[in-house]
C-alpha cells in the first residue's frame, strides 16, 4: 500500500506530464509521411504552405498573392489560416530549413493542441478543487480532438476558449481589472490569428452569457475598473489598440473588395436570417444522442462524415448528469447557461432568431457546427460533479451512481444498443453480415468491439472500488483522504476505462481517415517549400510537374474539398478565371468590374486578361479615360484591345509625352529578373522613340509602387483592372513592389502580436510542465493583491 501511496503522489506531480504523453502519443500516426489532411484543414495548408514557402525563399511575409484572382491581398487569408503557433512553427522551420512545409503545419496544430491544454489545466485548476479532476477533465477535453478535417469547426472554434474563461473567472474572484483586459487579448489573438472571422460573433454571444450569469453574484464588480494601477491602465491601453487593428484590419478586407461567398451578401459577407437559420443544417435531437454515444459515428451526420466532431467518451456524460442531479456552485451554473445557450442555439428556433440580432451574429451561418464547443462545455460541467462525487458520502455515491447507470442501460436499450451487442456476442459472424450489408447503424461498427467491453468491464472494477471503500468506512479503517488507498483505487478505476474509451476512439478516427497507397505517395513531393515563379500566362490546368502533383493531392477523391479558389497559391497557378455568383471566392472590385463586362469568348478580352497570353506585354498605343463610365465604354466598343491600352487617371504631361497615335505593334521585348509575392523586376528594350506602356495584366491596388532605372513612377489603372507603367526607349529595369502603408503594417503588427502571443503561451506551457504554476500564481498573487 505504501508503494501504491508513492506511486500517487507521483501521479499528482506529473500529471500535466501525463497529459501531454497522451497528446504526442495520439498525434504520432498524423505525423507519418503518408497521412495528409482532409478538406478545410487542407485548404488551411494549402495557405500555410504559401505563407512558409514565401518566408523560407525571400525572408518575407506574403503581403500580396499573386496566384489568386488576379492578384489579391494577402490580409484576408494570413488571419484566417496563420495561427500565433503557426508563425512560431514557420520562423523555427525557417532557422533549421526544414523544407517539408507539411511537417510545419503538423507542428503548428500540434503546438496549438498544447496551448488548448493548457488553458484547460489552468481552467480547470482554478475551477476544480481536486487535481484529479482537473487531470480527469483535460484528458477528456485533449483526446476528443480530431483535427484532421474540418479543423475550423472541430478544433480552432473553441482552442482559446479556455484561456478566455480562465481569465474572466479569475477577474470575478480576485476583482482585478486586468484579468478581463487579459481575456480580451486572448481572444483577440483568436479573431486575427488563424481563427475564421464570423466567430467572433457566436464567443461573444457566449461569453456574454457567461459574463451576466457571474455578474449575478458578483454585483459590485464593475468598481474595480477603474483602479488606478499601472498593471491596469497598461493592459487596459493594449486592449484598446489591438482592438483597433483588428476593427481596421476587419474593414480594409472588405475594402476594394468584391466578396462572393455562397448565400451572402455580396457588399457586406451578411447572412439573412433565413440563411442564418437554415445554412448550417440545424441539428437533430436524435443524431446528437447517437453521436454522443456511439464513437464510430464521430461527426454529425447532417454536416458530413468528418465536419463535427462530439464524442466525449462515456465516463463525462455520467458526472455531468450527476453534476446536474447535486451541483449548485454559481460557476457550474454559468458553463450551464453557456451549454443551454448554444446548445438551444443549434436547432434553428425562435431563440436562434433571436440570438441573430445579437452584436456580429449576422455573419455567421453554420448554427449545427457548434457541438465542438458544446463538447467541452459537458466536459466542463461534468467535472463539477465529478468535483463533488469526492465529498460524499461512500453510500450515497454508490446509490448515485447505480441511478445514472439505470438511465444509461434505459438509453441503451431503447437504442437498440443492446440488441446489436447481444447479436455481436452470441453470433459474432451475423454482425459482419449486418456491417457488409449496412443494416448495422455506422457508430455501433466501432463501438461494440472496442468501448463496449472495456466501459463495461472497468465500471465493474469502479463498483468493486466504490464498494471496498464503504466496507473500509464501515470497518473504521480511516476516513477517505485525498491519498489515500482507496480514493487512488477509484481514481485509477475511473481513469483507466475513460483512456481506453478515447484511445478506442482515436484509433477509430485515424482507422477511419483516409490514407495515402503507397503508389500515390509521389503526390507528396508538392508538401515541399515550393520558391513562387513568375507564370507567363493564365492557364485553365497545371503545366508543371509539381503543380500537377500539387492539383491531384489537392483534388484527390478522399479529400473532398474541390476546387478551392485558395488552393490556387499552394498549386501556384494563375488560373483564368470569370465571376459565377454560384461559387464561393473573392477578388478585387476592379478585377470584378472588368470580368462583369469582358466576354471570355472575344481573343482580344482574352489576350488583356492574360488567357493563355503573356500577363506582361508592352504597348505603344494608349486611349486615356476620366471616369469608370469612359473607361467601360472604351473596353466594350474598342475593336483593337490587344495592342491599344485602356488607361484612368493619367495626367496631362505623360499624356502629352506617351505616344498614344502610334499604330504599330511593339516587339516584346520583356524579361523577368525577379519574382515574389510582393515583389516583381522586368527587364525591357523598348525601339519606339516615344516609348511604350508596360502592361501587367495583374490587378490594380494602390498598394502597389513602381519604380523604372530606380527612377519612382506612377502606376496607372489599365483596363479598369490592372497596372500600367510608361517605359522609355532603350533597355529599363521595371520594379513593382507592394507595400499598402495602413495595411501592411497591420499585417506585420498581426505577425508580430501572434508571434508575441505564441511565446506567452509556450512560457505558460513550460511553466506548468516543469515548475507545477509556482510563478504564474506568484504573478497572479501579485497582480491581485496590488492596491
Amino acid at each position: 500500500m505504501r508503494n501504491f501511496k508513492l506511486l500517487y503522489r507521483y501521479f499528482k506531480k506529473c500529471d500535466f506530464l501525463i497529459l501531454v504523453s497522451f497528446l504526442l502519443v495520439f498525434n504520432y500516426p498524423y505525423f507519418q509521411k503518408h497521412f495528409f489532411p482532409l478538406h478545410d484543414t487542407q485548404t488551411i495548408f494549402g495557405v500555410f504552405h504559401y505563407f512558409y514557402s514565401e518566408l523560407f525563399f525571400n525572408k518575407d511575409l506574403a503581403l500580396w498573392l499573386p496566384f489568386h484572382s488576379y492578384g489579391f491581398p494577402g490580409t484576408l487569408l494570413q488571419i484566417h489560416n496563420v495561427t500565433p503557433m503557426g508563425y512560431l512553427a514557420a520562423l523555427i522551420g525557417f532557422f533549421l530549413k526544414i523544407k517539408s512545409a507539411l511537417f510545419i503545419f503538423k507542428l503548428s496544430i500540434l503546438a496549438n493542441q498544447m496551448v488548448f491544454l493548457s488553458g484547460m489545466y489552468l481552467l480547470s485548476r482554478l475551477i476544480y478543487s481536486r487535481r484529479s479532476t482537473a487531470f480527469l477533465t483535460c484528458l477528456g477535453a485533449t483526446m476528443s480532438t480530431v483535427w484532421f478535417s474540418q479543423i475550423e469547426f472541430n478544433f480552432y472554434i473553441y482552442y482559446l476558449l479556455p484561456w478566455a474563461f480562465y481569465f474572466i473567472v479569475l477577474f470575478f474572484k480576485k476583482e482585478r481589472p486586468e484579468f478581463l483586459w487579459i481575456s480580451g487579448i486572448v481572444m483577440l489573438s483568436a479573431w486575427v490569428g488563424g481563427t475564421v472571422l464570423y466567430f467572433v460573433g457566436l464567443w461573444l454571444f457566449l461569453l456574454f452569457v457567461f459574463f451576466v450569469v457571474l455578474c449575478l453574484k458578483y454585483k459590485r464588480f464593475w468598481r474595480c475598473l477603474f483602479l488606478k494601477s499601472f498593471s491596469n491602465i497598461f493592459l487596459f491601453l493594449s486592449f484598446v489598440v489591438i482592438s483597433v487593428a483588428c476593427i481596421l484590419c476587419g474593414k480594409m478586407i472588405s475594402h476594394e473588395t468584391s466578396l462572393y461567398l455562397t448565400q451572402r451578401d455580396f457588399a457586406t459577407g451578411t447572412t439573412s436570417l433565413f440563411t442564418f437559420l437554415n445554412y448550417g443544417g440545424p441539428a437533430q435531437l436524435k443524431d446528437i444522442i447517437q453521436h454522443f454515444f456511439f464513437q464510430g459515428s464521430l461527426f454529425l451526420s447532417s454536416t458530413g462524415k468528418f465536419n463535427s466532431t462530439v464524442y466525449i467518451g462515456l465516463l463525462p456524460l455520467v458526472f455531468f448528469v450527476w453534476s446536474l442531479l447535486k451541483v449548485r456552485n454559481i460557476l457550474f451554473l454559468a458553463f450551464l447557461s453557456v451549454l443551454i445557450s448554444v446548445f438551444w442555439f443549434s436547432f434553428g428556433g425562435f431563440f436562434s432568431a433571436g440570438v441573430y440580432f445579437f452584436p456580429a451574429m449576422h455573419l455567421y451561418r453554420h448554427i449545427g457546427f457548434v457541438y465542438g464547443i458544446i463538447k467541452i462545455l459537458i466536459l466542463i460541467c461534468a467535472g463539477f460533479g465529478l468535483d463533488y462525487f469526492w465529498k460524499v458520502r461512500a453510500r450515497e455515491k454508490l446509490g448515485y451512481f447505480f441511478i445514472i447507470l439505470a438511465v444509461f442501460v434505459f438509453v441503451f436499450d431503447v437504442l437498440s444498443i443492446s440488441r446489436y451487442v447481444l447479436i455481436s456476442l452470441l453470433d459474432p459472424p451475423v454482425v459482419e453480415k449486418l456491417k457488409a450489408m449496412n443494416l448495422m447503424p455506422e457508430g455501433l461498427r466501432e463501438f461494440i468491439p472496442t468501448v463496449g467491453r472495456y466501459f463495461l468491464s472497468f465500471s465493474f472494477l469502479f463498483i468493486m472500488a466504490v464498494i471496498t471503500n464503504f466496507i473500509s468506512k464501515k470497518k473504521g479503517i480511516g476516513r477517505e483522504k485525498k491519498d489515500s488507498f482507496i480514493y487512488g483505487l477509484i481514481v485509477l478505476s475511473l481513469t483507466i476505462p475513460f483512456c481506453l474509451d478515447l484511445f478506442s476512439f482515436q484509433w477509430t478516427a485515424y482507422h477511419n481517415a483516409p490514407k495515402f497507397l503507397r503508389t500515390n505517395q509521389i503526390l507528396l513531393e508538392s508538401v515541399e517549400v515550393n520558391q513562387p515563379q513568375f507564370q507567363e500566362a493564365r492557364v485553365l490546368e497545371p503545366f508543371l510537374e509539381r503543380q500537377k502533383k500539387a492539383q491531384k493531392l489537392m483534388r484527390r477523391k478522399e479529400g473532398f474539398g474541390g476546387p478551392y479558389q485558395q488552393d490556387s497559391n499552394f498549386i501556384q497557378i494563375d488560373r483564368c478565371m470569370v465571376v459565377d455568383q454560384s461559387k464561393a471566392y473573392f477578388l478585387s472590385e476592379r478585377v470584378d468590374r472588368l470580368l462583369k463586362i469582358s466576354n471570355p469568348s472575344n481573343p482580344s478580352f482574352r489576350k488583356i486578361l492574360g488567357w493563355h497570353h503573356p500577363k506582361l506585354r508592352l504597348v505603344s498605343r494608349a486611349a486615356f479615360c476620366d471616369t469608370i463610365e469612359d473607361a467601360r465604354k472604351q473596353i466594350q466598343e474598342h475593336h483593337d484591345l490587344e495592342n491599344t491600352v485602356i488607361l484612368r487617371g493619367v495626367d496631362e504631361r505623360t499624356r502629352s509625352t506617351a505616344n498614344s497615335k502610334s499604330n504599330s505593334e511593339i516587339r516584346q521585348n520583356i524579361k523577368v529578373i525577379k519574382f515574389s509575392s510582393n515583389e516583381i523586376t522586368i527587364e525591357t528594350n523598348v525601339v519606339d522613340e516615344a516609348g511604350a506602356w508596360l502592361v501587367y495584366a495583374d490587378a490594380f491596388h494602390p498598394g502597389w509602387h513602381a519604380t523604372v532605372n530606380g527612377k519612382k513612377v506612377n502606376i496607372y489603372e489599365a483596363y479598369l483592372a490592372f497596372k500600367a507603367v510608361h517605359v522609355g526607349k532603350g533597355k529599363s529595369l521595371v520594379r513593382f513592389f507592394f507595400y499598402d502603408g495602413l495595411r501592411s503594417s497591420l499585417n506585420i503588427f498581426i505577425f508580430m502580436f501572434c508571434l508575441v502571443m505564441s511565446i506567452v503561451f509556450v512560457f505558460v506551457f513550460l511553466e506548468i510542465l516543469i515548475f507545477d504554476m509556482k510563478h504564474i500564481e506568484f504573478l497572479l498573487d501579485r497582480i491581485s493583491n496590488k492596491s
